[in-house]
């Protein structure tokens, strides 16, 4: 009997550790998990004050720009406003790009039916080699398209939490251009 309970108390022992050990590993990643929503949390009240404090688009897209390329280095973004006599976009800041790359000046995509919808596409961002896919994020003002964004990068990351992302920064985007028009059109009621 005393070799049995031996026996016993060594496997209680063992289950004891190996359950004290699996507690450890589910903390450390519930911990990871939480740091990472406090960072992005972080970000994005970095993002909206910086835009925010934009008094004109050149502003506002250089900080769009020098936001997104340390949260996402590996992507490349481009920012497109939609010019008012036709459908074109015209790029007016860019961010990851490799050495040299410029996107196009102008284009003209095929979007989706839902102007609210993103789209993935095969290749990389017009006008360059930087992505295997690119992300066209449509930025609406009041219900109309305004403006667009486009991110390349590699195959897969375009997952649920990176399409968050872009979509966030397409509303705070589009905040911060009707923000823009509302004092443009001051400006203009005063001269």
């Amino acid at each position: 009997a005393p070799a049995s309970v031996a026996i016993f108390t060594r496997v209680l022992d063992g289950f004891s550790v190996l359950t004290v050990m699996l507690v450890v590993q589910h903390l450390q990643a519930a911990s990871r998990l939480a740091q990472a929503r406090l960072d992005r949390q972080s970000w994005l009240s970095g993002l909206i004050s910086a835009l925010a404090r934009a008094r004109d688009e050149d502003t506002l897209f250089a900080q769009l720009a020098s936001l997104v390329e340390p949260l996402t280095p590996s992507f490349g973004w481009v920012f497109w406003l939609k010019d008012a006599a036709s459908d074109e976009f015209r790029a007016v800041r860019w961010s990851g790009l490799g050495p040299g790359e410029r996107p196009v000046l102008t284009f003209n995509p095929t979007l989706a039916m839902d102007p609210t919808e993103p789209i993935v596409i095969n290749g990389p961002l017009p006008g360059t080699a930087t992505g295997v896919t690119t992300l066209m994020q449509p930025v609406l003002l009041d219900g109309a398209l305004a403006a667009l964004i486009t991110i390349g990068a590699g195959n897969g990351a375009f997952d649920a939490p990176a399409r968050g992302l872009v979509r966030t920064v397409a509303e705070e985007m589009a905040v911060a251009l009707s923000r823009l028009q509302a004092l443009d059109a001051q400006r203009n009621r005063r001269v």
